[in-house]
């Protein structure tokens, strides 16, 4: 029998390479959709003892299958408040993308966000 992967709003719950794989795998078939964005918040829901390092390669695989103009970073806050603090999270985003061009990195802290919801 195949193992079940698990996933939690569209991340893998289990971390080893297999689920990882498979999440890879099942990240860029829906970037194929040019329908759809990607919002990067709630990491702290399936990886509770988080660092930059940890999410990392998460954040950077979600930007290279969707691309700079259908990304955007949120926040899940109030529930993520149980794992880290609201600055902690901005902070790793401005580390993760520290090596993006400003208007790159425009896009995803704000521009996106804004084209999108339409506000």
């Amino acid at each position: 029998m195949a193992a079940i992967s698990r996933r939690r709003a569209g991340m893998p719950a289990d971390r080893d390479e297999e689920n990882v794989d498979g999440w890879r795998k099942a990240i860029v078939r829906l970037a194929g959709c040019p329908n759809a964005v990607a919002k990067i918040s709630g990491l702290a829901m399936v990886d509770w003892n988080w660092t930059v390092e940890s999410i990392r390669p998460f954040v950077l695989h979600l930007i290279e299958a969707f691309g700079v103009g259908r990304c955007m970073f949120g926040s899940n806050f109030p529930v993520d408040s149980a794992r880290s603090s609201y600055g902690a999270v901005w902070r790793a985003f401005d580390e993760i993308t520290s090596d993006f061009s400003v208007d790159e990195r425009v896009k995803m802290f704000h521009r996106n966000a804004k084209k999108y919801y339409r506000i």
